[in-house]
């Protein structure tokens, strides 16, 4: 079999939080207030790192990140995708694999 990249078998994005609206506005505000008293805007962003199946869709991590380390967090990821092979790439990032 050939040696086969976890990156032709994943993909990654950055993604809005999920969640229901409650869950969103009780969110925004605590950032709102976390960014206004740190006086970090950056705060104000809920992002998750999503790594899905790119044959079916199906998500297989979902980590939250914040703005400030989202872009760093996704080159990260698409690093050891490009580097590892799947169960590489699930073992180092704590996703269960097919099966568990």
């Amino acid at each position: 079999m050939d040696d086969v990249t976890a990156e032709e078998v994943f993909a990654a994005s950055l993604e809005p939080r999920s969640g229901t609206a409650l869950e969103k506005a009780g969110r925004f505000i605590v950032n709102l207030a976390s960014g206004y008293f740190a006086n970090d805007t950056s705060a104000v962003a809920d992002i998750d790192l999503v790594v899905r199946r790119r044959e079916t869709g199906e998500e297989v991590l979902r980590t939250p990140t914040e703005a400030h380390a989202a872009g760093f967090l996704l080159e990260e990821v698409e690093r050891d995708l490009a580097m590892l092979d799947e169960d590489a790439f699930l073992a180092a990032w704590s996703a269960p694999r097919d099966g568990d």
